[in-house]
């Protein structure tokens, strides 16, 4: 799903947001990302957004090479990526449920499927009680959870979780943890960048160390070093349908196709008499037949 190939960006002469970063992430991973202020945690998330380009080296996401890519390729990349602030970025003129509403206004979609994705997501964060309170009359846990929600709104692949608990106490940040880790667990990759190692303590949960721009250390195998374009997989993978978020899955109804089942019915139905009737023909066929033989 992602992969930086001796990615580096360079903000001023010796100026390091990152430095020959390499690695891979593959689809449903959970990956905690790791490292002091300063060491290139955000750096690395507005790249994945190109909201940055790279000075040297290269990105893909979705098998798509991000460097080149145009702007309107771009938008459409932003809506498979939602991102989680430590500020949490609620607007607070808005309530709860317009604020989770507000992607899915700008991307268009009807009132009615609004409406069926912000209740569902109120559900899953639990603040179906609260969906007219606006910011200032939320805690730090559950503004978080609402920044969780907008971000699922638009059904994302990956979530990019900035710092999301570091404005948060110790129960808070278990309970974030612990949305974050099941919304994982039903399908959806999440990269959880923390400067606070308590967390990742008891965890067999992968981890990217990051330290002044550089990666230090992949608690799993290293990227090979090989260009994306060159990658090839089997054709009976490639054959195979990409498989979907977990929110997209939830959204996405079965629409059942009434004129082509109303046509199929019609056909069958008229077929039946059709058959009935050249059965007969064929009876008096017969019967003529032997009469004339007499």
């Amino acid at each position: 799903m992602i992969r930086f190939q001796d990615v580096s960006k360079e903000f001023s002469p010796n100026n390091f947001g990152l430095k020959q970063v390499s690695f891979a992430v593959d689809s449903g991973e959970f990956v905690f990302i790791t490292g002091p202020s300063g060491s290139g945690k955000t750096t690395l998330m507005r790249l994945i957004i190109r909201e940055y380009t790279p000075t040297s080296g290269q990105i893909s996401l979705f098998d798509e090479e991000l460097s080149n890519m145009p702007q309107k390729k771009v938008t459409e990349l932003r809506r498979k990526v939602g991102v989680v602030f430590q500020d949490y970025k609620l607007l607070p003129e808005l309530n709860v449920w317009e604020n989770i509403a507000l992607p899915l206004e700008i991307a268009g979609q009807p009132q009615a499927e609004i409406e069926s994705r912000v209740t569902d997501l109120l559900k899953l964060i639990g603040l179906v009680e609260k969906p007219y309170l606006f910011p200032s009359q939320l805690s730090g846990g559950e503004s978080q959870r609402v920044g969780i929600a907008r971000a699922l709104a638009l059904g994302p692949d990956l979530i990019f979780a900035d710092e999301p608990t570091g404005n948060l106490d110790s129960d808070n940040t278990t309970a974030i943890v612990e949305l974050l880790k099941k919304i994982n667990q039903l399908g959806t990759t999440i990269l959880f960048a923390t400067h606070n190692l308590d967390l990742t303590k008891s965890d067999k949960t992968r981890i990217l160390n990051l330290d002044s721009g550089t990666l230090v250390h992949d608690s799993k195998a290293k990227v090979r070093s090989v260009k994306p374009k060159e990658e090839k997989k089997p054709e009976k993978e490639n054959s195979k349908p990409k498989q979907e978020s977990w929110l997209g899955r939830l959204f996405t109804k079965p629409v059942v196709d009434t004129v082509k089942n109303e046509k199929a019915e019609s056909k069958s139905g008229s077929e039946k008499p059709k058959q009935e009737k050249e059965k007969k023909n064929s009876k008096k066929k017969v019967a003529a037949t032997e009469e004339t033989v007499k």
